[in-house]
Formats: structure tokens, sequence, C-alpha cells
């Protein structure tokens, strides 16, 4: 089961046509697997993740500077696995050896600065 949230802060600042905004987007996830074939070794445990933002800029979209975190609970996270071909037994072999398995996995945390500047 995945369950996300978001929520969007706007701030005027003391100098007219300036502003500031704040975002946020929250997920989480309950035990899921992560494999087309619902394989036993490919499953990912329950975790939260936290996006954030917060902007300055003007009402004019002239100039903006931006702090942006991403999976900022630093959470490792598999989005995806599969057998790797050719290991493992065959379907129906006698030692019923699971393949061996590769996986995708989301970025790490991640915190850039961003400016933006529009002629």
């Amino acid at each position: 089961m995945h369950l996300s949230e978001g929520a969007w802060r706007f701030f005027p600042l003391a100098k007219p046509g300036d502003t500031m905004n704040a975002t946020a987007k929250t997920a989480t996830n309950v035990l899921l697997t992560v494999s087309p074939f619902a394989q036993p070794l490919d499953v990912q445990s329950s975790y939260a993740s936290v996006d954030a933002a917060l902007r300055v800029g003007e009402i004019g979209s002239r100039w903006q500077v931006a702090l942006i975190g991403r999976n900022l609970t630093n959470r490792f996270i598999v989005t995806y696995a599969t057998d790797l071909p050719s290991t493992g037994t065959a379907p129906g072999g006698v030692s019923g050896q699971f393949a061996d398995q590769y996986g995708l996995f989301a970025p790490a945390r991640t915190v850039q600065l961003q400016l933006t500047y529009r002629l």
C-alpha cells in the first residue's frame, strides 16, 4: 500500500513583490514486493520518505532561489528487482535454488541549491 500527502504554503515577504513558498511531500509504503514475478527475495520493507523545497523570488518570476531536498529521511529504497539470467535452479529443478537478484534503487538523500534568473 502506498500513501502520499503534500502541502504548499505561500508567504509574502517584507519587500513588495517578493514571495517565499514552501512545499513538502511525504510518501509511505507498507511492505511490498518490487518484483513483477512476486519473487519472495524481492521485498521492500516499509518506509517513509520526505521531499521538501523552500523557494524565494519575485511574483513576476524574474528571479528565484530554491533549496530542494529529496529523500530527506535517507532511506534505502528498492524500486525494482528481478532474477539475473542463468542463475538458480531451472523451474522444476531438484535443488530449488533461487536465482541471484539485481535491483534498481532510489537515490539517497539529495539537497540542491537552485538559482533561476529569467531575461
